[in-house]
């Protein structure tokens, strides 16, 4: 049976497992750490947007389904047929487990990818650090594009001790430079969210988010910490990491199974806030420094095909400067089903553009700012196809362009 060797067992690489497992190919998946889901305990979020139902008319949305059965309280001002809800993120690894190994996925876990043995164009194993040789016939990095140390020491404050635990695992490896095909440059970005245990709250904070109806609420931010510049508080003020509150005058607090806030402060000023007197940061989750991350972008096509590599795709943060779980989830699993029509000797398909995940993998692809689709429109793109707020939330006119494009179901079809 045609393999497809999938390299990073976040998210995105289990969403792009389950897809390619649908195709009817064998499916393997190599994770660095011991466990699966990636960054999705950093979640707990999800903005019902016409993307999440495009996925799902294409025959993938397993993650999506997911998360939105843990849903604890839903969100209706976004203007949206879903809403934004709120899902508990604990349970999270242990589900995802049961999705891959319910599709037939092979995982391995501490399957850290050290090297990319190629012949010509294209890949014929990955080395693990364990020396082990995995043999594919079409390979797909889902890696990510968070850390390493390297990159933590040089563009902020060095190791922030965050849930990707290079110091336990080892780094995260680019697959398509060692292929040969360097990554895109880019300004680095940054994670420095801060999630907190709800019981670690002052009573009237964990009151106040228990009772709301919608599982989060609006605080008021001190006007002290407003206007102060914290640089002087971290071991490297010279590197440009935020060093000031960029908020307003207020902050969310949001219930995910504990208490969840974007305070992008130090431990002793976030202290200063009311209800986070006793605060502490909730470990491997987040640590007092930031993530960096968006700096590893592998070039690619509409299909996802790595350029200048005939068998490697790309999926997930590795393949765009995406900014939350959603375009990372359906890139991943547009590039797992392209992964799996190569190797089966098929054409790939790309999604045409008046589609709402073809044309803002479209846009991205060519360069565009890491921006997603809120209140307004983010890509000129967007506006040139008809994609304006009410098309990107009107579901009937949503599956009527799949339909059109013949992709209803596509990725339930088993190709074999």
């Amino acid at each position: 049976m045609e393999r497809v060797v999938i390299i990073g067992g976040g998210v995105a690489g289990c969403a792009a497992a389950v897809v390619a497992a649908k195709a009817g190919v064998e499916v393997v998946v190599l994770e660095r750490m011991n466990r699966l889901s990636g960054l999705s305990p950093w979640c707990g979020q999800l903005r019902g947007w016409g993307a999440i139902q495009e996925a799902k008319l294409l025959g993938g949305g397993d993650v999506f389904k997911l998360w939105e059965s843990l849903e604890r309280h839903r969100k209706t001002d976004f203007g949206l047929p879903d809403g934004n809800i709120t899902w508990d993120v604990r349970p999270i690894e242990e589900l995802t487990r049961k999705l891959v190994d319910s599709a037939g996925v092979k995982v391995m876990l501490r399957a850290r990818a050290v090297e990319v043995e190629t012949r010509g164009n294209r890949v014929e194993s990955i080395l693990l650090e364990n020396g082990t040789r995995v043999k594919g016939d079409v390979f797909l990095d889902t890696t990510g594009a968070t850390g390493s140390i390297a990159a933590c020491t040089k563009y902020g404050q060095g190791c922030a001790l965050c849930m990707v635990q290079c110091f336990i695992y080892g780094e995260r490896v680019s697959i398509s430079e060692k292929a040969g095909v360097p990554d895109a440059s880019g300004r680095p970005g940054y994670l420095g969210r801060k999630l907190v245990l709800s019981h670690t709250l002052a009573p009237d904070l964990r009151h106040a988010i228990e009772e709301n109806p919608d599982g989060y609420f609006l605080a008021p931010m001190p006007e002290e910490l407003q206007k102060m510049d914290y640089t002087h508080m971290w071991p490297h003020p010279d590197r440009p990491v935020m060093a000031k509150w960029r908020g307003g005058a207020t902050y969310e607090v949001v219930d995910v199974g504990f208490a969840k806030t974007n305070l992008q402060l130090p431990l002793e000023y976030l202290r200063r806030v009311p209800g986070w007197e006793n605060a502490w940061f909730y470990m491997p989750l987040s640590a007092d420094g930031h993530v960096v991350s968006l700096r590893s972008i592998a070039p690619h096509d509409n299909t996802m095909k790595v350029e200048g590599v005939d068998n490697l795709f790309v999926g997930g943060l590795r393949a765009g400067h995406y900014s939350s779980a959603v375009p990372s989830i359906f890139s991943a699993e547009l590039a797992a089903h392209n992964a799996a029509r190569k190797a089966l000797g098929r054409e790939g398909i790309q999604l045409p553009l008046n589609t709402i995940q073809g044309c803002f993998l479209a846009e991205v692809n060519e360069g565009a700012p890491p921006r997603e689709y809120g209140g307004e429109p983010s890509y000129p793109k967007f506006v040139e196809h008809g994609l304006d707020v009410p098309r990107i939330t009107d579901y009937r006119r949503i599956r009527e362009s799949i339909a059109e494009a013949g992709l209803l179901g596509v990725y339930e079809r088993k190709l074999t």
